[in-house]
């Protein structure tokens, strides 16, 4: 009894790595099948290139927003601290106040 179910245990191994092996064959047969026409149309070649350009082009002007956000944000840190620096204590409350409603009525 135990040796036909080693036996079967056996067989159903076999059968699959047979299946395993099968698919594996399948899947690899689509995808040259599927990407085996790309490298040699120029209509293809031409989009990827053209793809690939405009994400480049996006992906640099995207930097330059950055660039400009930053500067555009250390020049106001500048302005607020002098203006903090030129004023007295005393007038720091009211400056401050002043600042916030000006940055609360630009947003």
């Amino acid at each position: 009894m135990m040796n036909d179910i080693d036996e079967i245990l056996k067989a159903a191994r076999n059968y699959y790595k047979v299946i395993i092996g099968v698919l594996a064959l399948l899947v690899l047969c689509l995808l040259i099948w599927i990407f085996r026409g790309y490298g040699g149309n120029p209509a293809v070649k031409e989009k990827i290139t053209e793809i690939q350009t405009g994400t480049r082009e996006n992906a640099r002007r995207i930097d330059n927003v950055i660039d400009a956000a930053k500067a555009k944000e250390e020049e106001a840190k500048k302005d607020v601290s002098e203006k903090v620096n030129a004023v007295s204590d005393d007038a720091l409350p009211d400056l401050l106040a002043g600042l916030l409603a000006d940055h609360r009525n630009r947003h």
